[in-house]
């Protein structure tokens, strides 16, 4: 966390910005948060807490934060974006439950070959993508085929 705080207070520096208090708390907090989270989620947490910091922060927080690279941002058709801390993390891709819309990290190197293949074949120099693939998670699939075998052919539900 401390490298990650590091790296903003840079950020910020060369942008002729200062690391303020409330900013510095935000950065803290994301910095501490494992997964996605929405802007949402932070600034719930705050709420909770009781802690006077306002949401137009936070979003400004995060903008900045995604733009020292620092944070990715993922839409994950949602109506809303979901975060994700960057530093140090390697690329990984995203399968996404339509469902309960958990979402399931991946990594899978035939892909990334493969995608490179697809690049050289068409003379495309790839700089960078994201896979985000919809379906079922496990638990919600059950769910669907369980609920399917229990209606009667024929039969209204």
């Amino acid at each position: 966390m401390e490298q990650e705080v590091q790296a903003f207070q840079e950020f910020l520096r060369r942008r002729g910005l200062k690391l303020t208090t409330q900013r510095n708390i935000i950065a803290k907090r994301i910095f501490r948060t494992t997964g996605h989270f929405s802007a949402e989620d932070i600034v719930d947490s705050f709420r909770r807490e009781r802690k006077p910091i306002s949401k137009s922060t936070v979003y400004r927080t995060l903008d900045l934060l995604v733009e020292a690279d620092l944070l990715d941002t993922i839409d994950f058709d949602q109506g809303y974006r979901l975060y994700e801390r960057c530093l140090g993390r390697s690329h990984h891709d995203h399968l996404i439950c339509v469902d309960c819309r958990c979402v399931i990290e991946f990594l899978d190197e035939e892909i990334e070959q493969l995608q490179e293949q697809v690049g050289d074949e068409h003379k495309f120099r790839i700089l960078w993508h994201t896979h985000k693939i919809y379906g079922l998670c496990e638990g919600c699939a059950k769910k669907a085929d369980e609920s399917a075998t229990r209606r009667v052919p024929g039969r209204r539900s």
